[in-house]
């Protein structure tokens, strides 16, 4: 998109603009996704895949924001948008070293030389700040100094993303209730291989097919942190089971604090690749979906 008061001769300006412009949007759609919406998930082919490319979104902005920080514009000469310009730019520096260390922790999980895994609530804790240094970064790319105004199309252009991103955040920071059932357990049995945990909503069941998937959490310390796992069976009452393998902290936690009588709450449902779902009877004679191949990355069972 055309910069028009950016001079020919000022390479450097141009592509450290373009690099902003392009992480800040690509920040935008990172926030959206993380809305899960059922078009976008069908729109991919499966909700992990979303998440695949989340990832790679996530990436391709720390390598975007390093760029634009290194290969600093000149403004020289040119007229402050407004009195907020002195705060928008420390707001800019602020937020890009918070991002960077927040999308080097989302990206690297294992603590680089040494075995130490980044506990998954800590992340989780702090990968919702991203949303409110999103925020910060779309005050600082309104009120900075900048070879455009408010009404240049790159102006427009950003601010809709701004909108969205904005939006996107609030959104799953405060209305995830809106997809989330409480369900009881009635039963857990512990295998060698996974933990088979059957549960049956306490109103409202949610609609949802063997083999989709939801994220669930248990009302139990330790166990409040929610985690994908995938549906192996579903009853015509609305009772859901779970076949979770201990591969990992939480799964293992789970094996051995969840109990009957335990109340969980269940946010989803979404699908991974409906084309690698067959259909098989089980052995009460009961037909229920099953994944033909293991989830591809991107969204793996909680761990």
């Amino acid at each position: 998109m055309a910069v028009p008061a950016v001079s020919h001769t000022n390479a450097g300006t141009t592509f450290s603009l373009m690099a902003s412009s392009m992480a800040f949007t690509g920040m935008a759609l990172a926030l959206f996704m993380a809305t899960r919406p059922p078009f976008v998930e069908r729109l991919f082919g499966g909700l992990d895949r979303i998440y695949q490319t989340h990832r790679r979104v996530g990436i391709t902005v720390l390598v975007l924001i390093l760029v634009h920080y290194f290969i600093t514009p000149d403004f020289k000469g040119l007229s402050l948008t407004g009195g907020l310009n002195k705060l928008a730019a420390q707001a800019g520096e602020y937020a890009f070293y918070a991002l960077v260390v927040l999308l080097v922790l989302s990206i690297v999980k294992i603590i680089p030389k040494t075995k130490t895994e980044i506990p998954y609530h800590f992340w989780r804790l702090t990968h919702r700040f991203i949303g409110l240094l999103f925020i910060m970064v779309a005050f600082h790319q309104t009120f900075i100094k900048r070879p455009y105004d408010g009404t240049a199309m790159l102006a427009t252009y950003l601010n809709i993303f701004a909108m969205i991103g904005t939006a996107s955040y609030i959104y799953t920071q405060l209305f995830p209730w809106l997809r989330t059932r409480t369900y009881e357990v009635f039963d857990v049995i512990r295998h060698e291989g996974a933990t088979i945990v059957s549960a049956r909503p306490t109103r409202r069941p949610l609609r949802a097919k063997p083999g989709q998937f939801g994220f669930f959490r248990v009302n139990k310390p330790g166990l409040r942190e929610p985690h994908p796992f995938t549906i192996a069976g579903m009853d015509e009452n609305g009772a859901v089971r779970f076949a979770i393998k201990p591969l990992g902290d939480y799964t293992k936690a789970l094996r051995d604090g969840i109990a009957i009588g335990d109340r969980l709450k269940l946010e989803g449902v979404w699908s991974f690749q409906p084309s690698s779902w067959r259909q098989e009877a089980d052995l009460a004679g009961r037909r229920h979906w099953c994944h033909a191949v293991p989830c591809h990355g991107g969204a793996p069972e909680g761990r």
